[in-house]
């Protein structure tokens, strides 16, 4: 699906849904589970028993965060103490996310873990959750720039805010709209 075509110079800019994209659980060191008759957990749970796994999860040499989702069209995640949505009959407790305290002390490359430090990692759990749902519901965005055959001459994806990719395929149109013209007119001063 195309959300946005520019045309300049006899080039086109395409802003699209990024389908490449793999889940971004695949390189964290947390876990992110959750129970759900109707959905995938997005890590392996640590026990198949919701109440073992949820014991593991909060044991003290973990740093944890309850897991909520809003289902109602879509599946919304969002890692918070507790339920952040205010419609209760479409939202829950869905899981939890959880770091060793030894990985987060390498991960941060720090000796102990201070109050602002825990603050830091349960907000870097809390974005894992929130790009873990923008990536379940498709929001992940590619540009592409095409010649006036249709031939993709410069693509670039991965982007978790539409603005944002918009912005930067602008810029590499204009770019690349820039190189043509300067490339046209010196082929033409070739020829005079």
């Amino acid at each position: 699906m195309t959300y946005e075509k520019i045309t300049d110079g006899g080039l086109t800019l395409r802003l699209e849904h990024d389908s490449d994209i793999e889940s971004p659980r695949g390189y964290q060191e947390s876990t992110f589970f959750g129970f759900h008759n109707r959905v995938v957990s997005p890590d392996p749970a640590p026990a198949s028993d919701p109440e073992t796994a949820a014991r593991i999860a909060t044991r003290s040499q973990n740093i944890c965060l309850p897991v909520w989702m809003y289902d109602h069209g879509a599946r919304v995640y969002q890692a918070a103490e507790s339920n952040p949505f205010a419609c209760r009959w479409d939202s829950g407790l869905f899981g939890f996310i959880y770091i060793s305290r030894a990985d987060a002390r390498k991960r941060h490359a720090i000796s102990r873990i201070t109050k602002g430090y825990l603050a830091k990692i349960k907000a870097d759990l809390a974005q894992e959750v929130a790009t873990y749902s923008q990536w379940a519901n498709g929001e992940f965005y590619r540009w592409y720039i095409e010649n006036e055959e249709g031939d993709c001459i410069d693509s670039c994806g991965g982007y978790d805010c539409r603005d944002y990719a918009l912005s930067e395929g602008r810029d590499a149109l204009k770019e690349l709209t820039q190189v043509t013209r300067d490339f046209e007119e010196d082929r033409a001063d070739c020829f005079t």
